[in-house]
């Protein structure tokens, strides 16, 4: 378990309400988590909608199931 900072990582979702995210695909331009951690691996997150209004900004762990 590492504490991962890493530059241009980003990911689409359609995951909503609470509890775990399940990313829905890459993003041209920048990298997938996948590819920076490994399991149980943390890392600060922001998450954002699409318009941009709603956001959440946290500490998390990433499960590559």
């Amino acid at each position: 378990m590492a504490l991962i900072l890493a530059d241009r990582v980003k990911q689409e979702s359609t995951t909503t309400g609470t509890g775990a995210i399940a990313f829905s695909g890459g993003v041209d331009g920048f990298q997938l988590f996948s590819a920076v951690c490994s399991t149980n691996d943390t890392m600060y997150y922001v998450i954002q909608d699409k318009i941009g209004t709603n956001f959440e900004i946290g500490h998390g762990t990433f499960n590559a199931s």
